[in-house]
């Protein structure tokens, strides 16, 4: 599943990212597991 997500994020950044801010020299990603968007969330 990372994988996936990597892609995703290439193929954003190729297609559109790097477009929209063609001044860019880092991306900065976020990820958080945690909170009611967790991965083992309790019901």
């Amino acid at each position: 599943m990372p994988q996936f997500a990597v892609d995703s994020i290439v193929a954003w950044w190729e297609t559109i990212g790097r477009h929209q801010y063609p001044n860019a020299k880092e991306l900065l990603i976020l990820a958080d597991s945690g909170g009611s968007n967790g991965y083992r969330p309790h019901a």
